[in-house]
């Protein structure tokens, strides 16, 4: 009897030990998820305060990756995840956290590093994801845009710091740069635009474009002769936008390409 309860007691265990597993890892690349990531974000924060030294949380975007799943399939997508997250993490630190954000995302931090030091580890990031990928006879490139934010110059929360993250990556993808670091006028220069290129494929799904036809007046028989087809976007927080303001960023995001 004695024995039985001693087996139930293991098997409770491991059963604890891996529903805890389930809740703060990823299941397809077994990386930290964004809640236990944002813990060590939290303790990282302590630790420099106590240390006084900075620190560095790295957001990383998977480039056009959407494309392999559309193209590809799902399938394909998930196992170039799992190699490329292997390959970031077999090049970490062990005192550094690697996590998967979002479907394509990660999100990084490098303990005890200067913003130098953060920019060569990520350059040294893309280097481990860019080699070629072979996956079920599709050979495939990958590449990567990372935004950095340093603990405390650029933020003393982690709410901050990923936030600034996360601008200095969109920065860096719509710059064609692969690395770039936060700096403050990044949020006034570029957080309108950040916002109607996030927001540009959403107002299409749901109808935010409008087509205008504008007549066009022949003045010596005042008859009309043609027209012009007018585009225009109501913005649901900006308002109205004109084409001279949105169609350089669909160009700049391949989202419309000039016909020939």
């Amino acid at each position: 009897m004695s024995e039985d309860r001693e087996k139930m007691r293991v098997t409770l265990i491991d059963m604890a030990n891996n529903m805890q597993i389930q809740a703060t890892h990823d299941e397809l690349t077994g990386l930290p998820k964004r809640y236990l990531y944002t813990d060590r974000m939290h303790q990282a924060v302590s630790l420099s305060q106590r240390r006084d030294t900075p620190f560095a949380a790295l957001l990383l975007d998977l480039d056009r990756f959407k494309e392999i799943n559309d193209t590809l399939g799902h399938g394909i997508g998930d196992k170039v995840l799992k190699i490329i997250s292997k390959r970031m993490l077999d090049g970490m630190r062990d005192s550094d956290t690697i996590a998967r954000v979002g479907g394509d995302e990660f999100s990084i931090i490098l303990i005890n590093v200067n913003l130098d030091t953060a920019r060569i580890i990520a350059h040294k990031i893309i280097q481990l994801i860019e080699p070629i990928i072979d996956v079920d006879h599709h050979t495939l490139k990958v590449s990567a845009s990372i935004g950095i934010a340093l603990y405390p110059e650029h933020g003393d929360t982690p709410e901050l710091l990923l936030q600034h993250a996360d601008v200095a990556m969109y920065y860096a993808k719509h710059n064609n740069k692969n690395v770039a670091a936060y700096f403050p006028e990044m949020d006034s220069n570029n957080y309108e635009n950040l916002m109607l290129v996030n927001d540009m494929k959403s107002s299409m799904d749901e109808d935010h474009f409008e087509i205008l036809f504008h007549p066009k007046i022949d003045l010596a028989t005042g008859m009309t002769c043609g027209c012009e087809l007018l585009l225009r976007w109501h913005h649901p927080y900006l308002g109205m936008i004109l084409p001279d303001k949105f169609i350089p960023l669909a160009e700049q995001e391949y989202t419309i390409v000039e016909s020939t």
